[in-house]
């Protein structure tokens, strides 16, 4: 009984995982896009997310909205990230 209930939390917590990495992905897929709506502004002042949804404001304001909170989520990864490069170089020398 003891061992049913160990392997159901470790069940649980690699969902969570994933799950968490899902959201991650998602995220990082709304920032590259984000930032070719940016370069799109910058290069041939051209807003992709106005042309598409210039009738609706509000859609356009929550679709800046989630790409911003994805730009938060990332923060965490870009640490994780860091860490990983460091270390590989200090393996290196």
């Amino acid at each position: 009984m003891v061992t049913m209930g160990l392997v159901s939390k470790q069940m649980f917590s690699n969902k969570g995982e994933i799950r968490m990495k899902g959201l991650k992905w998602i995220a990082l897929l709304l920032i590259i896009i984000g930032g070719i709506n940016w370069l799109l502004i910058g290069v041939f002042n051209f807003n992709l997310v106005h042309f598409i949804f210039a009738k609706v404001y509000v859609i356009e304001r929550i679709i800046y909205v989630i790409v911003g909170i994805s730009a938060l989520i990332c923060i965490p990864m870009l640490k994780s990230c860091c860490a990983k490069s460091s270390s590989d170089t200090k393996d290196k020398e």
